[in-house]
């Protein structure tokens, strides 16, 4: 679906990205795909595919309230996905996630409060291994993964409703498919509009508990980092290892124990050159004078120095 934006009308985009048009008016920010290669993308489609995953499988511990229209395109699509083509894949799903999904209206009855599948996955998604529900913080983010992914079904729909003749242009498939993507409706897109609202205020208006406790407010040296205790001389033994570390191997692996120098007044760097390899080292401008390998006579015949040493020297060195 997300190849479809390029071929949508802004006017549609704008309206499909507009979630209460009637209170804030149409956004002037248009429906739009993440780059391909970009980790958004990745992030967005995880939680479609345990949406999917979860309305697929059958399960002995839960049940999510599939009407009969449901269950009949929940049967399709599974045979789709092991017998048909990707076509009829890609059919089926779209089917599946519009008709009967998230464009079907979704009342509550006096058996059923929760009948809407897409706010039942999300309450089992946000439930934990400890019995504890996700914080309101934890929650948007999936809730607006979901919305997207019902935007580009939607922008979808557009396009079958256009191309199948039903609709004489894009506008007017949209507004086929307005009354379930806007606020105040009885739809699925509203009732997850209405979550992120009141999860994001909690959030908003919630101190959360501090991930930093000081146990010493006199120097500062020591602190707790969610439960876990840091002081300022772990910090200092770290950075004295590393120290160490680093000058053994400039000393010993690099250097091979020679304790030579060279006169940096004589060096040159250009700057602007942004070739891949470029090293000061091995700039024309340097003397020969400057390689550390004419300073050192044992190294001129490169045979004695073992095979890693003399890669990892000669690389330094140029």
């Amino acid at each position: 679906a997300t190849n479809l934006v390029d071929q949508t009308h802004e006017a549609v985009l704008e309206r499909l990205n507009s979630a209460d048009p009637d209170k804030d008016g149409i956004t002037n920010m248009s429906l739009h795909a993440h780059q391909p290669g970009d980790k958004t993308l990745n992030n967005y489609i995880w939680i479609i595919r345990r949406l999917l995953a979860t309305f697929l499988r059958e399960s002995d511990y839960y049940t999510l309230p599939f009407q009969p229209p449901c269950q009949r395109s929940r049967t399709r699509l599974i045979s789709a996905l092991d017998e048909g083509s990707m076509d009829d894949q890609e059919d089926a799903l779209h089917n599946f996630l519009l008709a009967v999904i998230w464009g079907t209206t979704w009342e509550a009855t006096a058996d059923e409060r929760d009948c809407d599948p897409t706010l039942c996955f999300l309450g089992l998604y946000s439930l934990q291994t400890t019995g504890e529900f996700h914080g309101p913080d934890q929650t948007t983010g999936p809730i607006a993964r979901i919305c997207w992914a019902l935007r580009l079904v939607m922008l979808r729909q557009i396009h079958i409703l256009c191309d199948g003749g039903i609709c004489t242009d894009q506008l007017a498939a949209f507004n086929e498919i307005a009354p379930f993507i806007k606020e105040h409706n009885i739809n699925t897109f509203s009732s997850l509009q209405s979550l992120q609202h009141y999860a994001s205020s909690i959030v908003m208006s919630t101190m959360p508990l501090p991930s930093i406790v000081f146990l010493d407010r006199v120097n500062w040296t020591s602190l707790y980092f969610k439960g876990q205790y840091f002081s300022l001389e772990k910090f200092q033994n770290i950075l004295r290892g590393l120290e160490e570390e680093i000058l053994n191997l400039w000393n010993d692996q690099i250097m091979l124990g020679y304790n030579i120098r060279v006169d940096y007044g004589d060096l040159v760097d250009n700057l602007k050159n942004q070739k891949p390899g470029y090293s000061f080292i091995t700039l024309f401008r340097i003397p020969r004078t400057l390689s550390l390998r004419t300073k050192i006579p044992s190294l001129r015949r490169s045979s004695r120095i073992p095979i890693k040493q003399r890669s990892s020297f000669s690389a330094f060195l140029g």
